[in-house]
């Protein structure tokens, strides 16, 4: 019987330990990817968080349509980025780190603007 070879080195199978060493772009976005999904975890929490405070007088379904969409957008930059790091592309050089800062400032952002409504907000909860 023929020995099996593989054409190409699965990075998936590799253990974390030996990614953490290594200097290949294809093992730092693997590396990347493996922080990236439960940090994306977090802060997706984090901004549904911020986003049910922010929306406790609209209706129970009135923002699904925009948080379907603002993951969808996340997910896919995470993605972008990661072939960006894979080929050692020059946006891949930053890391994913700035990805998961965009959700965060925009959750922190509702959060503020929850507890300081500018005068439109102000005008439209008082409902004039």
């Amino acid at each position: 019987m023929p020995e099996f070879k593989a054409k190409k080195e699965r990075r998936a199978v590799k253990p974390t330990a030996t990614l953490l060493g290594s200097t290949a772009s294809e093992d730092r976005a693997e590396l990347a990817w493996r922080i990236a999904v439960p940090v994306m975890a977090a802060v997706a929490d984090g901004a549904r968080s911020a986003a049910r405070e922010a929306a406790a007088a609209a209706g129970r379904f009135a923002r699904v349509g925009l948080a379907v969409l603002a993951y969808f957008l996340y997910s896919n930059l995470i993605a972008t980025v990661r072939v960006w790091i894979e080929k050692d592309s020059a946006g891949g050089s930053l890391g994913m780190w700035w990805v998961h800062l965009l959700p965060l400032v925009a959750a922190a952002w509702l959060l503020w603007r929850e507890e300081r409504p500018g005068p439109l907000l102000r005008r439209w909860r008082a409902g004039a």
